[in-house]
């Protein structure tokens, strides 16, 4: 019997209810189009009902007509101001149609209206999180999973955040708890890609993506993510062929044009990589994505010499970004670390009796040349690279059970034992066994290597200087990710961190016990051969012609100077500070501050 057909016998209760089934089965049939006739009729008869001006609503929102979607959704919570369902659904749409305040004032409505709604409370999660607001996000993700253990979608947002929020631990627990309770969520499945990528695990990254792009080809963080691995490996027009075939989708994700648009700019096609651009950036979007069109918008200025055009899209880009550098905390950690990492204090302290000579610390700022100093490494047969690793980080947070306000200072009642725990940790990785050095190129470790010494008394260190305008600019041009790279978000914030830095470095020059090679990157690309040469010879290392061609490695390097580093040796770079000078200014100041100020 038809829907019409239900409402001659039963009456006009009867038939509505008849015709939003109907209209609700061919909406979860993916049919939206042959619901809203159905909806139309209901309405018809019955404009007074809340419940088919919603799911007119909602049919108007997946045939992507949202403003229409957006005046059913308030005509029924005119009809029905305490409808939880049409509050969730209208913020919905505000959030497509870039209304991202009110669309948290709906979300925030529904979940007050309906507590237990998982759906209602995953979206103002979200909100939270795109607001920057973390910790609200995951407090709310954490409670729709204390209500629904069970709900896959939680799991796999709350591992998202985790991600961002640098926990990876964490976020592989939810993303498989979301796939062992959906192993067709293909959100969760993109998303552990995401979190091997980071990890450098590039051909479990790949293998995740091409699973997901199996089932669901249209996937755009497995498709840009896979795209993006492919740029990293120098495969350019690989990595554009899997976006070009998207790229005239009308909802085109941001982060699917960003990185087609790079790969545009990387083959010299830097007019087609702004026409993308241009495009994606009419419609709304959420400040981080904002960011990221941005950033990509600067370099591409930049190549075309409008340099204040560029600057203005990388402030842009950096504005839009949360900062939460906290610069009086900074000046109070590298006074303590100062303060307390003196001659006789490491003298004094137990260190954990661990005579390897395999590591091979390279600090200083981001930006500064650290990549191509461990590029040259990774050219040598008896080097095992390992990139930015976090261990000493790490270790820091456990031998202070978490709190951090007690560092250094925990240390003096950490005895050996434990602290050769960590090192042979340290050392216990995939290829050590064959390699004479070892490493680690985390930038930020010129704050760890008090703990260094303690840790491996033979060890070596390395630190990279550059002029502080240049890397000040580099670093500022950067979409870290990073929330220990909040400081890069303004001039102000990098002229204190570089101020730090040197501090940190002449005092470790003055104290450490270790030997410390300084490497300035205009002399390194100046004269490559011979600072190459002293480099190999300070690790004591024999030399190795494939040194001088770190360009053509086949170690995939992942941070921000991966292009770079698959070029030949360039000088180009130096003193591109040059092209900004009025803009720096308040980095210049910055720079030349009191310390205590």
């Amino acid at each position: 019997m038809s829907p019409a057909g239900a409402g001659e016998d039963a009456g006009p209760a009867a038939a509505l209810a008849a015709l939003l089934d109907e209209a609700r089965e061919r909406l979860a049939a993916g049919r939206a189009a042959d619901a809203e006739p159905l909806l139309r009729q209901a309405l018809a008869g019955h404009p007074q009902s809340s419940a088919a001006w919603n799911e007119l609503g909602r049919a108007l929102n997946n045939l992507r007509r949202l403003a229409d979607a957006e005046g059913a959704f308030r005509e029924a919570l005119r009809r029905d101001p305490d409808m939880a369902a049409a509050w969730n659904n209208l913020g919905h749409v505000l959030r497509a149609v870039g209304q991202a305040g009110d669309a948290h004032q709906a979300f925030a409505r529904a979940v007050e209206l309906d507590p237990g709604d998982g759906r209602a409370r995953r979206n103002l999660a979200m909100s939270f999180l795109a607001r920057g607001e973390t910790e609200a996000g995951m407090a709310a993700l954490e409670q729709a999973l204390e209500s629904d253990p069970d709900d896959a979608l939680a799991h796999a947002q709350l591992a998202h955040a985790l991600h961002a929020g640098e926990q990876p631990a964490a976020a592989r627990t939810h993303y498989e708890a979301a796939l062992t309770l959906r192993p067709e969520l293909t959100d969760a499945a993109a998303g552990l890609g995401a979190l091997h990528q980071a990890e450098g695990r590039y051909a479990d990254a790949g293998q995740r993506y091409r699973q997901v792009l199996a089932t669901d080809p249209a996937h755009p963080m497995a498709r840009a993510g896979l795209a993006a691995i492919l740029e990293i490996e120098g495969r350019y027009e690989a990595g554009l062929a899997l976006l070009e075939p998207r790229l005239g989708d009308a909802a085109l994700p941001a982060s699917v044009a960003d990185t087609a648009a790079r790969l545009y700019r990387r083959l010299g096609r830097q007019s087609e990589a702004m026409a993308l651009l241009d495009r994606v950036a009419a419609s709304p979007h959420g400040p981080a994505d904002a960011a990221l069109l941005d950033y990509t918008r600067g370099g591409l200025l930049e190549d075309a010499g409008d340099h204040a055009g560029a600057f203005e899209a990388f402030r842009r880009a950096n504005a839009r970004l949360p900062g939460g550098f906290d610069a009086s905390g900074f000046r109070r950690t590298l006074d303590r670390l100062i303060g307390f990492f003196s001659r006789e204090r490491l003298a004094a302290l137990g260190g954990s009796g661990n005579d390897s000579t395999q590591p091979l610390f390279i600090v200083g700022m981001p930006r500064s040349g650290t990549s191509l100093v461990e590029q040259i490494f990774a050219s040598h047969s008896r080097v095992l690279a390992g990139g930015e690793r976090t261990e000493l980080f790490a270790f820091v947070r456990a031998l202070c059970d978490g709190d951090t306000g007690r560092w250094p200072e925990a240390v003096a009642s950490i005895g050996p034992a434990r602290l050769a725990e960590f090192a042979g940790r340290y050392l216990s990785v995939p290829g050590a066994r064959d390699a004479l050095r070892m490493t680690d190129k985390m930038p930020a470790n010129f704050l760890n290597l008090g703990l260094a010494a303690l840790l491996f008394p033979k060890a070596r260190v390395i630190w990279c200087r550059r002029d502080p305008l240049d890397t000040g600019l580099s670093c500022y041009c950067q979409n870290f990710l990073s929330e220990g790279m909040a400081f890069a978000r303004r001039l102000e914030d990098i002229g204190l961190y570089q101020q730090g830095c040197l501090r940190a470095m002449a005092h470790w020059l003055d104290v450490l016990p270790l030997p410390i090679h300084v490497v300035d990157y205009e002399q390194l690309v100046g004269d490559f051969e011979a600072g190459a040469r002293r480099l190999v010879a300070f690790a004591g290392l024999d030399w190795e012609a494939a040194c001088l061609r770190p360009d053509q490695s086949e170690r995939v390097v992942a941070t921000a100077s991966y292009a770079q580093v698959r070029r030949p040796v360039y000088a180009s770079s130096v003193g591109k500070s040059r092209n900004y000078a009025r803009e720096l200014e308040p980095l210049r100041q910055s720079l030349a501050a009191p310390w205590g100020d």
